[in-house]
């Protein structure tokens, strides 16, 4: 699927049949002006209104400069939306920059599987089929 724009941030959508996920890249910013974008397409995205429904999602990170507490707190509740469908989401290739809002947030258990790249976030999702 080609790119789309969403205010800071630009994001394509891949359907990777082989672990029932929806692959998302994301490329620039998620911040307090588009975090709100970020949620609606990861509903859009999970209700399959952007191609087919799947209850994984891999989100690829590498393009991602920065983001914000308030786009982990979008991943978070998107995730906690997947589990109750006996999905997960796993995020790869984040940078230490991009990672320093979620550092700092605190968690009893985690939210968010996050791995080092795509090959590795592959897996965790052909473990769990």
């Amino acid at each position: 699927m080609p790119t789309k724009t969403a205010l800071n941030f630009t994001y394509s959508l891949e359907d990777r049949p082989e672990c029932g996920a929806s692959l998302i890249r994301l490329k620039g910013s998620v911040d307090a002006f588009s975090y709100m974008a970020l949620k609606t397409v990861l509903k859009r995205i999970s209700d399959g209104e952007l191609g087919a429904a799947r209850r994984n999602m891999l989100i690829d990170f590498r393009d991602v400069q920065y983001c914000a507490s308030s786009g982990w707190s979008v991943l978070f509740l998107q995730s906690a939306l997947l589990k109750e469908r006996q999905g997960r989401m796993v995020l790869f290739d984040v940078s230490e920059r991009a990672s320093h809002a979620l550092s700092l947030l605190v968690m009893r258990e985690p939210l968010l599987q996050v791995v080092e790249d795509e090959a590795a976030a592959l897996e965790c999702m052909a473990r769990a089929a």
